[in-house]
């Protein structure tokens, strides 16, 4: 007998057959699901990005502030501007020296 043949008798699908058993995962949802889904963990990912990369970013844009006010002469305005890198957390070992 060749492998491909049918065995048992063929008989007619019911409703039964095309309901979920009890216990069975529902596998099939609602493509909107997966958009809701993806969503949620794209913003997930921007806020933990955000989260990481947030004092770097304001340090390194307080920095170029103060790095533009001592070339335009205003050493003092500079100062200030650097003092508020305190503010920002404690330094990385590559800023203290």
């Amino acid at each position: 007998m060749p492998p491909f043949q049918r065995t048992e008798p063929r008989r007619t699908m019911t409703l039964a057959d095309l309901m979920l058993q009890p216990g069975t995962p529902l596998v099939a949802v609602h493509p909107a699901f997966y958009g809701a889904g993806l969503s949620i963990v794209l913003i997930l990912s921007l806020l933990v990005t955000y989260l990481l990369f947030r004092h770097p970013l304001e340090r390194r844009r307080i920095y170029r502030r103060a790095l533009r006010l001592l070339h335009e002469g205003q050493w003092e305005a500079a100062l200030m501007t650097i003092r508020a890198l305190r503010e920002t957390g404690p330094l990385s070992e590559l800023w203290q020296g």
